[in-house]
């Protein structure tokens, strides 16, 4: 089931746009695993746990959910938190310079350190740093890649466009793979080895092992948060205020979703299985 958090609270898209409960609103960050899920709202800086609200962290950019906890990152205050699924925290570790992105390695963390430059390391559940890269520009999106992770970086000083490097675990540097134009959006791995880049106002695919897109979406404002099926793309765009669901295969016209500010999307287990949304909801 995909839900979506907005500045309507929270909904399940299916072939109905669903109210789901939850105290907060707007929902600007949402993170799931299996049927669990978390909300934050950012803009009064509060986290539900699912049964209880709490304050977090100003600024976070990114929300995720381990087997046994709850990781968030803040721009704000530069923290990395770790959490237990009852609201309490338990540590927090520096993490760059507006520190934007994070992944899952095999054994531990990385985290994007922002203006630092670097890609930063930390072990699991410790959050002890493990190492660094050096990556150029500000570092701001990470996700994983066959036996490496994907890095988006912000390069450009007059002219603003966006670096995605690989970084093979253990190497000593990234290896560079396209620069794109524009700001750099999300990213997110598609599955089989590539990922799917935002940048500027497109989307573009990049397969495994390769450096030149299979295919490029157009018509966005700048998508800040992805999250993939297998079959589907969904796309929250701060700029053009909406949710697009896009197909993983020809013809990739993206489709509206919804209208209006529009944080994040997360897909939760279900006992049945429902097929992607075709049509524009709105509560």
């Amino acid at each position: 089931m995909l839900v979506l958090g907005c500045d309507a609270g929270l909904f399940a898209l299916e072939k109905d746009f669903t109210p789901l409960p939850c105290p907060l609103r707007p929902v600007t960050h949402v993170a799931s695993l299996g049927k669990r899920l978390i909300t934050v709202d950012d803009t009064h800086h509060l986290l539900w746990t699912g049964q209880r609200v709490i304050a977090c962290d100003r600024g976070l950019t990114m929300l995720m959910m381990l087997r046994h906890h709850l990781l968030t990152l803040s721009g704000e205050t530069d923290a990395l938190t770790l959490w237990n699924f009852d609201g309490h925290r338990l540590i927090s570790a520096h993490a760059g310079v507006y520190p934007t992105g994070m992944c899952p390695l095999a054994d531990g963390l990385a985290v994007c350190g922002g203006a630092e430059g670097k890609l930063l390391l930390f072990s699991l559940p410790e959050l002890h740093p493990a190492g660094s890269v050096a990556v150029p520009g500000i570092c701001q999106q990470v996700c994983p890649g066959g036996r490496g992770v994907y890095i988006l970086c912000l390069v450009g000083h007059e002219v603003p466009s966006c670096l995605l490097c690989r970084w093979v675990l253990r190497a000593q540097r990234y290896q560079p793979v396209a620069e794109l134009p524009g700001l750099p959006g999300a990213l997110t791995p598609d599955g089989f080895g590539g990922c799917w880049a935002a940048a500027g106002e497109a989307l573009y695919h990049f397969p495994a092992g390769k450096s030149s897109p299979d295919a490029t979406v157009s018509g966005f404002g700048l998508i800040h948060h992805l999250t993939g099926d297998g079959q589907h793309l969904y796309c929250c765009d701060g700029l053009m205020d909406a949710c697009y669901c896009v197909p993983t295969q020809p013809p990739y016209g993206p489709i509206l979703l919804y209208r209006g500010a529009a944080g994040q999307t997360a897909l939760m287990e279900t006992d049945t299985k429902k097929d992607a949304p075709r049509k524009e909801v709105r509560p």
